[in-house]
């Protein structure tokens, strides 16, 4: 996090040398001393939070007394508990004051404090702009209204653009869910971020915070693990759905088309059709979220949280159960804007105002209830988690979330170990954690199996009938295990029915289930055909950006092209015709 420049800290060397007793100073640059780049840092420190540290992924990486404090990128460094800013005025710029332990503004009351800080007194009797953004936090109950505890515990508030938050700060999309926040280094804010200007990078254009190996990509961060390997950040929600039969895509927020199987109205255009082969465009406009069920779809636009198909479990969040929607419909009940949306087989869940809402079906435990129900629940039903949701994923008739704090909780239906309790067998009727999936960056549910990015690996678990766990074996696993290994580093994950795909900065790659060609692997046919292990999809042109994966097909979005490829007996490939096994353009016109 980028702190306010020209301040100083009274941290002696003497007690940074804790931090990395093996390290000498370069010339005028001690230990501990501020920094922005890793080069003014001592050989074996890095720059993190405006200082020269030790790296580290946990506090056991740390010196006794330290704490292990992640940056707004996700980059860990050794720190002292509170760690002050300042301790005197002289230290802050010529306009700024030391109150709590930070540079802040003199004020005499709210009134002479930017918008969401108040003016407080100190300990020492002194009033100065308290930012309730700025204040420690180890739980959202620690932080003010409407702010929530961020991964680099600090109270932030959510945001989508910009503009969404006060002077000086940028919404921070390296955080999962995105929070107001002063840009790392290299990011220029404007003369009030206290960072640096664009131009202010280390040697070849690395990032300040980054370091192994000399790769850098700008969706990932250290992870610390083996042949200098950087874990991905956070993949952001989906702008693809694949469900049933059928598929949407959104490649603008104002062009999201939907086709494929209709029989529930679940492409949105007003009618219930066998298929349509033709993507039709909805007219939405703001969607900034888009996805697909068994026989529904939902999507995040500028008015809201729509969704239309079959709604027989209440899977719309109307208010009602029965019949269907074969145009959008507003969901009613949710607290606020929608950050991360996921829909399964007869049931939804959404979040909103940084708590987990679901609605539907309930017969498996679905909905985290503490019971199965064959009533629908046709409205939001809040989900009690441990910690604030990031990200939730659904797909059948389980579900789970991924925390603010990086555990896992996962609930329904768990007759193959898909929940990843150890045991197969029993629903899971409330949210149990998965622990070897602790720090996971993305978790995506099958219909009966799970996987999640933890680190440079990705960890999967349940059903493996069509190894579709990616292990090389066909044996059904209730705990995490780690799939076969490939070449580059895993952003983001899609399952299907009995597939699953990854995506690469380069490639996306499947294993699984082959039976229609969903993997990509231009075959397919008689069952059993299966791929035991990823292996790259042959034929796309482009790099992608987003993979999803639909009950037997698969699709993936570039920058400017839709590819689908797989089972298309109901359109879902966006184009009349067989079944194709390896990635065929959308058409789009």
């Amino acid at each position: 996090m980028s702190r306010p420049s020209g301040a100083r800290s009274l941290i002696t060397a003497c007690t940074w040398a804790l931090l990395a007793t093996a390290c000498s100073a370069r010339p005028s640059f001690d230990p501990g001393g501020e920094c922005e780049l890793n080069t003014e840092c001592a050989a074996h420190l890095v720059c993190r939070l405006g200082r020269c540290r030790v790296e580290c992924r946990e506090e056991r990486d740390c010196s006794i007394g330290l704490e292990c404090v992640r940056d707004p990128a996700g980059l860990g460094a050794c720190t002292l508990p509170e760690e002050a800013e300042c301790a005197l005025s002289s230290e802050c710029p010529a306009f700024l004051v030391c109150r709590f332990g930070r540079c802040t503004n003199a004020c005499e009351n709210d009134v002479d404090c930017p918008p969401g800080a108040r003016c407080e007194t100190d300990d020492s009797g002194m009033p100065g702009c308290r930012d309730v953004a700025d204040t420690e936090c180890a739980l959202n109950s620690d932080c003010d209204a409407p702010y929530i505890c961020a991964p680099d515990r600090r109270c932030r508030e959510e945001c989508r653009t910009d503009r969404d938050c006060r002077d000086g700060t940028v919404c921070l999309d390296t955080m999962s869910p995105t929070m107001c926040g002063f840009p790392p280094d290299g990011v220029d804010a404007g003369p009030a971020d206290g960072g640096t200007d664009a131009g202010d990078t280390d040697a070849g254009g690395m990032d300040a915070g980054m370091v192994d190996a000399g790769m850098v990509d700008a969706g990932m961060v250290d992870a610390g693990s083996d042949a200098g390997m950087m874990a991905a950040a956070p993949p952001a929600p989906p702008l693809m759905g694949g469900g049933l039969g059928h598929t949407c895509a959104a490649r603008s927020p104002t062009d999201l088309r939907c086709w494929g199987l209709d029989t529930d109205g679940q492409i949105g255009n007003g009618t219930t059709t066998p298929s349509v082969t033709v993507p039709y465009a909805l007219g939405l406009s703001g969607v900034t979220i888009a996805t697909g069920g068994a026989s529904h779809t939902c999507a995040v636009t500028s008015t809201g949280l729509v969704c239309w198909g079959a709604n027989d479990r209440g899977q719309l969040g109307t208010g009602t159960a029965g019949g269907r929607s074969t145009t959008p419909a507003a969901v009613t009940g949710l607290p606020g804007a929608v950050s991360d949306l996921a829909l399964g087989a007869d049931h939804t869940c959404a979040i909103a105002a940084s708590r987990l809402f679901c609605w539907g079906d309930n017969q498996l435990g679905q909905l985290a209830t503490g019971t199965v129900s064959s009533v629908p629940v046709a409205s939001p039903t809040e989900v009690t988690l441990p910690a604030a949701p990031v990200q939730v994923t659904t797909f059948g008739s389980h579900s789970c979330a991924r925390l603010t704090d990086g555990r896992v909780y996962c609930w329904g239906e768990n007759g193959d170990g898909q929940v990843g309790m150890d045991t197969a067998g029993a629903d899971v009727t409330t949210p149990t954690e998965v622990p070897a999936a602790r720090d996971a960056v993305q978790v995506v549910a099958g219909t009966t199996h799970t996987c999640a990015i933890v680190g440079t690996d990705v960890l999967c678990w349940g059903a493996n009938i069509q190894s579709q766990l990616g292990d090389g074996t066909r044996v059904t696993r209730s705990t995490p295990m780690t799939t076969t290994p490939f070449a580059g580093v895993p952003m983001q994950l899609a399952l299907g029915s009995t597939h699953s795909c990854v995506r690469t900065s380069t490639q996306v790659l499947c294993w699984g289930d082959n039976f229609f060609g969903q993997t990509g692997q231009n075959t397919a046919g008689a069952m059993g055909l299966r791929a035991p292990s990823p292996v790259p999809v042959a034929g796309l042109a482009a790099t992608p950006i987003e993979v999803v994966a639909g009950t037997n097909h698969t699709c993936a979005m570039d920058a400017s092209q839709v590819f689908c490829w797989g089972s298309n007996i109901d359109g879902q490939l966006g184009s009349a015709g067989p079944d194709t096994y390896v990635p065929r353009v959308v058409p789009w016109t």
